[in-house]
């Protein structure tokens, strides 16, 4: 089964949904997971706000290549969101949805 492409992501195989961010790029993808990391770090770095350019592009910069593919698509729906919404989620003053909660959790706790 493939699950949906998110904000003009491709599809995940869910093959390798699970599997590290390195570990699919090796498995042939190469190209289009090292295009994703690359946007995805440059969105996470550029947002309206400098605290969700810190947070976020801080988070990307340290954990991005540790991620599995599916929590890859999460980081990049989050991403797609308003800063915002994106600050109250991660001050903890309103509840994420819950497609998104483990990745704010990861996020909030600085680890991958």
């Amino acid at each position: 089964m493939i699950s949906q492409g998110d904000h003009g992501n491709p599809p995940i195989d869910d093959r390798v949904a699970d599997r590290p961010v390195v570990e699919a790029r090796r498995a042939g993808s190469d190209d289009e997971v090292a295009l994703r990391i690359r946007r995805a770090r440059y969105r996470a770095q550029r947002r309206g706000t400098l605290e969700s350019c810190r947070l976020l592009g801080d988070f990307a910069a340290a954990q991005l290549d540790l991620l599995t593919m599916s929590q890859l698509a999460d980081f990049e729906t989050l991403l797609g969101r308003p800063d915002p919404e994106v600050d109250a989620w991660m001050l903890g003053i309103t509840a994420p949805p819950a497609e998104l909660a483990a990745i704010i959790a990861q996020i909030r706790s600085g680890q991958g």
